[in-house]
């Protein structure tokens, strides 16, 4: 069973990132997936939150077992090593645009994300230089999103380097326009035959691709409902788990769920998980559950606006994000 507990444990810090980061992105935004909005992320946990339960009930029932089926394990781990690839790919890109504390903590969180699940295939059961297909409506929305959140900002940065000079749109603010000016002779050199192979790509697959962007929106009050349902459905689920793996890290006091890092100034009202009876969680570790959240720079800041408004439906930074 430890192949199954490892890739659960694993799956259940993603979707306590994912869960903060939809009630971040329906009121402040997340980095670089700005315009990938809260509604879909809020379908991708309840994706996650099925694999989890599917998952789980391979290994309960087979708690007692000296070998167990790897039917539910198969499937669960193609399709989170799929949603890691994805927010990989958006995060690397935003890093690429600029070295800044959102963009490096998502470009390192799900690098080592993805180098955990490696780990875990000891078989080699999956090809990692290959990215995984989307296998529901939701994961191919997610995947086309994931695209042209990153084609927009690597052509940014491809514009900046070859002009300088040139006039930027209005929802660029002022003050990020110089740290633009300068990557320009720096980092866009540096990184050039990265981010001009990545914007090709991005730029072919959104030419092939049949999907249009999100516009479904997520207000601050539904999120914070779903983050609260969410919430006491992945409780009964780590309740449930606990009951056959007591030694799994997520239950150590030690243990240090993931910040999300949101270019907000100020914190947000956390709720608190939904307590079991008997409970498995400490003070501690249900305020984490909530979230904790840290300052973003001034250019990560300032730029969500403008990753926010869609050329095609100039979506508010307060509708979508």
């Amino acid at each position: 069973m430890s192949k199954h507990a490892e890739l659960f444990d694993l799956l259940c810090e993603l979707i306590d990132v994912q869960i903060k980061k939809y009630v971040k992105l329906a009121t402040v935004g997340v980095g670089p997936d700005a315009r990938l909005n809260a509604a879909l992320v809020y379908e991708e946990v309840n994706e996650l939150l099925g694999f989890a339960d599917l998952l789980l009930q391979e290994m309960e029932t087979n708690f007692e077992s000296e070998t167990i089926k790897k039917f539910a394990y198969v499937d669960v781990f193609d399709q989170l090593k799929f949603y890691l690839e994805q927010e990989s790919f958006r995060g690397h890109a935003g890093w690429l645009l600029d070295d800044n504390k959102i963009h490096a903590t998502v470009d390192e969180r799900t690098t080592q994300f993805l180098k955990e699940l490696e780990a875990i295939d000891e078989e080699e059961s999956f090809d990692f230089s290959e990215k995984s297909v989307p296998r529901t409506e939701i994961q191919r929305q997610c995947q086309h999103d994931s695209y042209q959140i990153a084609h927009r900002i690597l052509a940014l940065a491809i514009d900046v380097s070859t002009n300088p000079d040139m006039q930027f749109d209005k929802k660029i603010p002022a003050h990020a326009q110089p740290i633009l000016r300068k990557h320009a002779s720096t980092r866009y050199v540096q990184y050039a035959d990265e981010i001009n192979s990545l914007h090709d790509e991005c730029e072919e697959f959104l030419q092939q691709s049949t999907l249009a962007n999100s516009s479904t929106v997520l207000e601050n009050g539904q999120a914070r409902d779903y983050q609260k349902a969410h919430l006491e459905q992945w409780n009964n689920l780590l309740y449930r788990y606990r009951c056959i793996n007591t030694d799994s890290p997520l239950f150590s006091v030690e243990h240090q769920w993931h910040d999300v890092a949101v270019a907000s100034p100020s914190p947000v009202e956390q709720p608190v998980a939904v307590q079991q009876s008997p409970t498995i969680f400490s003070n501690r570790n249900l305020a984490l559950l909530g979230g904790l959240f840290f300052t973003g720079t001034l250019l990560a800041c300032k730029l969500l606006p403008y990753f926010t408004a869609s050329e095609e439906n100039d979506l508010s930074l307060k509708q979508t994000l």
